[in-house]
């Protein structure tokens, strides 16, 4: 078709439209025209179909780039004698504004990631700024009186006097088996000394020392002991004993029953006891430093959560917890048979 023609058929589409044939159109509507069908159009310009539909339907971007594009354009014009010099042009008109809409969509594309990153910055910083917050005064406050009420507790005995305080003895334990007296020694270092040998007090440091001061105990009850300066294995002794009443807590359970078992915890473990009748009588997470004294009726069922960290003794008698230790370090075992 002649250049007069191909503006008349552009003209012609404005006046029934009102709008002009974009380049894909006048391409197609021309090829109709001449009773062409796509594939024949393809075989003459030796290219594909779907160059040939994506030419027709303005899908520039599917054709392997501009340079591609104008030669098909050009070539299909001819083609069709169409004038390939104002198709090239609607061409580039429409490229320019596909590339003037992209550029339009990409920014505002980029405005939404830039504002929802903001969004999350803001966010960032005030968790930030609050943890930040939140561990400075916990630091400054918390840890500070907890420093404070650790300052204001009375300060352990120092090492020239350790002092254990003597158990009330129970209404109901009157029948019971004599016991070596629970009130331990009162042990002073100092410069003078009286006539007590070293070796009887030794006895007893170690005994309490262990926690276990019934079990130790010198032929003739101690209430006041004064050790010369100077003997490095009472000094040791003594420092031992200090430790020991400090870190010791007390717990005693009393249920129906005459029969003592004692308990104490070098480590943290689990314990479960419960008497002959199957009741239970404690039950309960232990630390280091602990002792339990429970009374009742033996036989005593006892279960150990970490039984290497147990020492025990029943009304007095060591007992024996290593042959029960399972493979876990856990323990079951029955006293008082």
């Amino acid at each position: 078709m002649p250049t007069k023609e191909l503006g008349e058929q552009a003209e012609a589409g404005a006046g029934s439209t009102d709008t002009a044939l974009t380049l894909g159109e006048i391409l197609q509507q021309e090829r109709l025209r001449r009773g062409l069908s796509e594939k024949e159009i393809a075989d003459r310009l030796h290219i594909t179909k779907h160059y040939v539909r994506a030419l027709e339907a303005n899908s520039f971007e599917k054709l392997p780039g501009a340079v591609f594009a104008k030669g098909y354009i050009k070539n299909y014009a001819l083609l069709l004698n169409l004038d390939a010099s104002e198709l090239i042009r609607l061409y580039e008109e429409f490229s320019r504004t596909q590339s003037a809409v992209s550029e339009s969509q990409l920014g505002r594309n980029t405005r939404r990631k830039l504002d929802r990153n903001k969004f999350w910055l803001v966010v960032s910083v005030l968790v930030f700024v609050g943890g930040f917050t939140l561990l400075w005064l916990y630091h400054n406050f918390v840890t500070k009186n907890e420093v404070d009420g650790a300052g204001t507790r009375p300060s352990p005995p120092g090492l020239t006097q350790v002092t254990t305080s003597t158990a009330a003895a129970e209404p109901g334990r009157a029948s019971t088996p004599p016991q070596v007296p629970r009130s331990s020694p009162v042990v002073s270092v100092g410069p003078e000394s009286k006539p007590i040998s070293d070796a009887n007090v030794i006895a007893v440091l170690a005994a309490i020392a262990v926690g276990n001061p019934q079990n130790t105990a010198p032929s003739t009850p101690i209430e006041s002991v004064t050790i010369a300066a100077g003997n490095r294995e009472i000094d040791a002794l003594v420092v031992a004993v200090a430790s020991s009443l400090e870190n010791s807590r007390l717990i005693e359970i009393g249920s129906a029953g005459e029969d003592l078992l004692r308990i104490t915890f070098s480590g943290e473990s689990w314990i479960e006891v419960n008497d002959g009748e199957s009741r239970q009588i404690y039950r309960d997470l232990r630390e280091a430093g602990d002792v339990l004294e429970i009374t009742g009726n033996a036989p005593f069922n006892i279960l150990l959560g970490d039984a290497v960290f147990i020492r025990m003794s029943l009304n007095g008698s060591e007992i024996d917890v290593s042959t029960k230790i399972r493979i876990d370090n856990s323990a079951r075992l029955i006293v008082g048979l």
